[in-house]
């Protein structure tokens, strides 16, 4: 009996070293799978509770040097729950995802708009843009059928080719704002510079895809040729409002 007690002790305490010192690789698993693929952890070191490495954007391969400390119980429910430091390690934000539900504090990133868009499965016709989209986001979360933001996403030096006629369309600096909480929260959406004036909004829901709201209209003073090229841009994606504007309609909806 005692040396079946030695056995299982041994065993025990193998299997908690195991645990305790899986690698980091790990983690890029897990990653991958709440992702669909779409997001990994590469050249990652250390272990799969306290480790860094370079979250990577797929199919673009952006890369961003990252680094984690994770709580062990959420990982074995199939969840990941801990805390997060990205590129100059000035912040740390704190979050929690299981299945469907997640949590966000704290969090600040900047990435290419192209990229970003592709790794989110945004349809093709969005995907061929310029500039960087930063994220500022104090708080996100989705709890059940309940949304709550604060959170700004900027988008400097923003331009958008149209999906028929491909002339690209300056948009300036491009800012997204939300704060609420509830099954839907509408953020709103304005610009400033560019070839274009932007003013409406963007509506997140658990029901639906994201919805965008937003008349858009060429300002004024810009040459008749241009203007002429930015008004049949702008007629493929939006419908006129009879005031020299275009109102944009669309659902965000993903590949």
């Amino acid at each position: 009996m005692r040396a079946w007690l030695v056995i299982g002790a041994g065993a025990t305490l193998l299997a908690a070293a195991l645990i305790i010192e899986a690698p980091a690789t790990l983690l890029d698993r897990r990653v991958a799978d709440l992702s669909d693929g779409r997001v990994r952890i590469t050249a990652a070191t250390g272990t799969v509770w306290r480790g860094a490495g370079e979250l990577t954007l797929l199919p673009d391969g952006v890369r961003i040097p990252i680094a984690w400390r994770l709580e062990p119980m959420p990982l074995l429910r199939g969840g990941l729950a801990g805390s997060l430091t990205l590129g100059d390690g000035n912040r740390r934000a704190t979050f929690i995802v299981e299945q469907k539900n997640f949590s966000v504090h704290d969090f600040a990133i900047a990435l290419p708009a192209t990229s970003v868009l592709r790794t989110v499965g945004v349809a093709d016709a969005l995907t061929n843009a310029g500039g960087t989209l930063t994220l500022d986001a104090a708080d996100l979360a989705r709890r059940g059928d309940r949304l709550e933001a604060r959170a700004n996403l900027n988008w400097t030096d923003a331009a958008l080719a149209a999906p028929l006629t491909g002339a690209r369309i300056a948009l300036g600096d491009v800012r997204l704002a939300a704060a609420g909480s509830g099954s839907e929260i509408p953020a709103t959406l304005s610009n400033s510079g560019g070839e274009v004036d932007i003013a409406g909004s963007l509506l997140f829901s658990t029901r639906s895809t994201p919805q965008i709201d937003a008349p858009i209209k060429p300002r004024p003073g810009l040459p008749a040729d241009r203007n002429e090229a930015i008004a049949a841009a702008l007629s493929s994606i939006g419908r006129a409002d009879g005031a020299g504007g275009y109102r944009i309609v669309w659902p965000l909806t993903a590949r």
